[in-house]
């Protein structure tokens, strides 16, 4: 009887594990899309400026920043 409980509660935390890490990312993804959509097809300049110098948002630092937020 204890395998059966075993069997059960490791299929369930599988699976848990499972979704959270598909949700994680599918998260990056669409905030991929969404800077696929805003700035080479849209032609929007994503960009953070610090005191004189201006830095552009590339498809990594949205992917990380994403992934980053989904694990947090």
């Amino acid at each position: 009887m204890t395998n059966d409980t075993m069997r059960t509660d490791t299929t369930r935390i599988t699976a848990r594990r499972t979704g959270r890490a598909v949700t994680v990312a599918a998260g990056a993804a669409a905030a991929l899309l969404l800077w696929v959509v805003n700035d080479p097809w849209a032609g929007i300049d994503l960009a953070v400026r610090q005191g004189d110098t201006t830095r552009h948002i590339g498809p990594v630092a949205v992917a990380v920043a994403a992934l980053i937020a989904g694990l947090a």
